[in-house]
């Protein structure tokens, strides 16, 4: 069946490893959504895959906040049709020693590592 045509959404994927997910599933034939925060990294990972011919739109949203989750899938469905396939590839750390981590650090990487899958899924 492969992903040809399929509507992927990858979180996080405006840079590193999501962003080579996205890339490799472009390849693939599959049309591509770039989701992350920072509204300028999407923009330039969109015209790098518009660039090389994909069928890519970008969505910042913020994973962790549920009407921003609703705001992106309702988009992705209105430009493309439907969702066929997410990649819950966001994810972050505080890193340090867990005594020494504040209930801010540690809340946020459960935001985003935890809730945000959750609410995409």
């Amino acid at each position: 069946m492969g992903i040809k045509n399929r509507v992927a959404l990858i979180t996080g994927s405006a840079s590193g490893m999501g962003k080579q997910t996205a890339m490799r599933m472009a390849e693939n034939g599959a049309k591509i959504v770039i989701n992350d925060i920072v509204s300028e990294k999407v923009d330039e990972t969109v015209k790098e895959f518009k660039k090389a011919g994909f069928d890519v739109i970008g969505k910042v949203a913020d994973i962790c906040n549920k009407s921003s989750v609703e705001n992106m899938v309702k988009e992705t469905v209105d430009t493309f049709g439907g969702l066929d396939i997410l990649v819950n590839n966001a994810g972050m750390e505080r890193a340090g020693a867990l005594r020494k981590l504040s209930e801010q650090d540690w809340d946020i990487t459960l935001n985003v590592n935890l809730k945000g899958a959750f609410l995409c899924s």
